[in-house]
Parts: structure tokens; C-alpha cells; sequence
């Protein structure tokens, strides 16, 4: 990627990660207080309904490139071209492009896990340095960035 690319992406990420930071923090001074939240209702998803203002966003990635989570269906291992809509579970950002989708993604811990074709052990989608494949907008997940380095390496990219 180029250096305006790259930090572009950067920039990306900090606002995001800002983002989820800020809306954290309302939502710790908020629960201190709610009542006491049983262990089981603590662990329901969040699943963040309001997609208007994120609809508008639309980016464009390149086979090989570095795609970051909220552009991926994490049901379908598919790149999309717009924000897929958020599911929070287990303090964790999982994303998916309807409703089935995020309700799986809920429901079913496989498919929020995927095998780092590198390492061929399994990293959570969450968390996962994810590349566009090339394929049909079909994406992979590695553990790290480095991992992704070595796996295109070997395959001669």
C-alpha cells in the first residue's frame, strides 16, 4: 500500500478505536447506575441497530490488501464495500451484513473463529489481521500481520 494509503488506514483505526472507547465509557458510568445484571444477561450480544449513519461510508480494497473488520461480513467471510452492522459480544466487535447474519454470529462461537491459513490454528474474526483474497471478495484471517507476511512469502506474492 502506498504511504497516504497506509495512513489514511491508520487514521481509520484511531478514530475508530476512539470511537469505541468513547461509547465504552458511556456506557461504564451508565451501568454504575443500574441495578446488578445477572451473569447470564451480561453476556448477551449488543446488536447496534442504527446502520443510517454509517451506510454513507464506502471504501475500496485491492486482492492482498489489509481490510479492516467493520468492511467483512464475518458470517460469509465476505468483503463488502460498505460498514456491516456491529454485533458487540463478549466485549468483542463482531460484524455482519443482515440480520440472520448478526444473529448467527450471536448464537454460533464458530463462526465468530476462523484458521489462520498460515499457522492453521484458530483466531477469533474480532481480533484477526483480515486480507482480501481475491476470490469473489472472499477474505482471510490471521493472527497477525506478520503471519499474513510469511503466508504470502511462501505462497510468492
Amino acid at each position: 500500500m502506498h504511504k497516504e494509503a497506509i495512513l489514511e488506514d491508520t487514521m481509520r483505526r484511531i478514530l475508530y478505536a476512539f470511537c469505541i472507547a468513547a461509547v465504552s465509557g458511556a456506557l461504564l458510568t451508565a451501568c454504575n447506575n443500574a441495578p446488578e445484571k445477572t451473569a447470564a444477561s451480561r453476556e448477551q450480544p449488543q446488536v447496534v441497530q442504527d446502520q443510517e449513519a454509517l451506510a454513507h461510508i464506502r471504501l475500496t480494497y485491492q486482492p492482498g490488501d489489509y481490510v479492516p473488520t467493520e468492511f467483512v461480513c464475518m458470517m460469509t467471510d465476505e468483503y463488502r464495500e460498505m460498514r456491516q452492522r456491529l454485533v458487540l459480544f463478549e466485549g468483542r466487535a463482531y460484524f455482519g451484513c443482515c440480520e440472520k447474519c448478526q444473529e448467527l454470529l450471536t448464537k454460533n462461537a464458530s463462526m465468530r473463529t476462523a484458521i489462520d491459513p498460515f499457522t492453521s490454528k484458530p483466531v477469533d474474526k474480532a481480533t484477526a489481521y483480515i486480507v482480501l483474497t481475491g476470490n469473489n471478495d472472499k477474505v482471510m484471517y490471521f493472527a497477525s500481520e506478520e503471519n499474513y507476511r510469511r503466508f504470502a512469502e511462501n505462497r510468492g506474492d
